[in-house]
């Protein structure tokens, strides 16, 4: 097998990976938008698992200690143009990847900041949070009791 046949394969192997962590990344959203924990949990630790593999793929990626990049590398095999489509492929993956995931970490946040605010409300942190009565009328005055007494 010739250095450019073993770097396509290599390219190949690390394509399925992120392809992988791209399916982990997709379903770590829907368990967002549900709001679902149990799955955000699963799809959590399938990515990071997903990530292990592609990243022990890349160390085992065959470079010649002597090549300056992945792209020089490429180059210089007989089988440049199919490593170039691999590497470009590789590449789009790995720009959906972080695409997805600082959406997700936008998600993230939003729903961080929701439990917050929850929070601060039911342990009465919220300032002088405006309370309404049964009738829909703002109440002024806030109730000393906490929501466990009431």
């Amino acid at each position: 097998m010739t250095a450019g046949e073993q770097l396509a394969m290599a390219l190949r192997a690390e394509i399925t990976a992120l392809d992988s962590v791209l399916s982990h990344l997709d379903a770590e959203q829907q368990a967002l938008r549900a709001g679902d924990a149990e799955r955000i949990e699963a799809s959590t630790r399938a990515k990071d698992a997903a990530l292990k593999q592609l990243a022990s793929l890349q160390q085992q990626r065959p470079l010649p200690p002597d090549a300056a990049t992945l792209s020089a590398h490429i180059n210089a095999l007989d089988n440049a143009d199919e490593n170039r489509r691999l590497q470009a492929r590789l590449i789009a993956l790995g720009e959906r990847c972080a695409e997805l995931n600082a959406s997700n970490g936008t998600l993230i946040g939003r729903l961080t900041e929701h439990t917050r605010s929850a929070l601060r409300v039911l342990r009465q942190q919220d300032g002088n949070p405006r309370l309404y009565s049964g009738t829909g009328t703002a109440d002024s005055a806030s109730d000393s009791q906490s929501l466990g007494k009431a």
